[in-house]
């Protein structure tokens, strides 16, 4: 395990030192930046692939958000705040709401995500989304009564979302 640790860090140096460029020093906020941005991306991945249901890319993600030593909770956040907002264009859709309203309703902060958002909704059911949504309630509950352990937790909940 150490030896991935230190591959991961290796990874994170080179990117340091490449994004420094002829800078003498790497600052705060270019550790910063590129982390914020690695772990961004790594979330977003993960419930891409979730949504997506690619198992291949999910366990690699969450394998990388674990490494990055991620905590379970923001994981679990975010998670359910993407199922939700994709149940919110699935239903939006299902109404035939206007693409413009219904990027209006998600209240995105970008223009791309909205976009994928509602990709990911019209492929894949109300029903589906509705089920995994329990799911994502059911062990956030578990995790707060300490009934099962958070990263486990976690990982049993992305399987069961495959």
């Amino acid at each position: 395990a150490a030896g991935v640790q230190m591959h991961g860090v290796l990874s994170h140096l080179e990117k340091l030192i490449a994004h420094a460029g002829t800078r003498p020093e790497i600052t705060k906020d270019d550790v910063e930046k590129l982390l914020v941005r690695a772990l961004l991306t790594k979330e977003y991945i993960l419930t891409d692939a979730l949504l997506a249901q690619n198992r291949e890319a999910a366990f690699s993600a969450l394998s990388d958000l674990w490494e990055m030593q991620t905590e379970p909770i923001r994981i679990l956040s975010i998670i359910a705040s993407n199922f939700m907002s994709t149940a919110h264009a699935r239903a939006l859709l299902d109404d035939k709401v206007p693409y413009p309203q219904i990027v209006d309703a998600l209240r995105m902060p970008s223009a791309f995500l909205a976009k994928k958002t509602v990709e990911a909704a019209s492929r894949t059911t109300s029903t589906r989304l509705a089920h995994a949504i329990s799911k994502i309630q059911e062990m956030d509950y578990k995790m707060k009564l300490g009934m099962v352990e958070p990263k486990t937790g976690i990982t049993l909940l992305c399987a069961s979302l495959l």
